[in-house]
């Protein structure tokens, strides 16, 4: 048995306050849509303008320092394999391998957080921000 609710949307509505009427402007389809093309484009500009920050090919891990410090990347499953890049580069690693890998990243000997890197389908390229903090890029 289904119960349906059903309301009279001239009996549910108030008079439009100018917090209703901001809010559907904003939320208008045209300004999402045009605001979300800002974003993907605004994205796009600033990994293309990122220095050293090539995108890892297939069966290569990239680490690239751009937080302001220099990041440890370590591979638990490859016993302890690290890599560490100098601030303001990028160092890439011919890895291979076909399965998913947890890879840790330390700053100052302090884990800041772990990624999957997996060389079979697509490189993983890691890029370090300020904060400290990261985000994977793969393929």
């Amino acid at each position: 048995m289904a119960i349906v609710l059903q309301v009279n949307p001239r009996q549910s509505r108030g008079p439009p306050t100018k917090i209703g009427r901001t809010l559907r402007k904003l939320l208008s389809s045209r300004r999402v849509l045009g605001a979300a093309a800002l974003s993907l484009v605004s994205a796009g500009i600033g990994v293309a303008m990122t220095p050293n920050a090539a995108l890892a090919a297939a069966g290569q891990f990239t680490l690239c320092a751009h937080g302001g410090y220099s990041p440890t990347a370590v591979f638990p499953d490859r016993g302890g394999l690290s890599i560490t890049p100098m601030v303001g580069t990028c160092t890439t690693a011919n890895l291979g391998g076909n399965t998913n890998e947890r890879v840790d990243i330390y700053v100052d000997g302090r884990k800041i957080g772990s990624t999957i890197y997996n060389g079979a389908p697509v490189g993983t390229t890691v890029v370090t921000i300020p904060g400290p903090s990261f985000y994977t890029y793969n393929g």
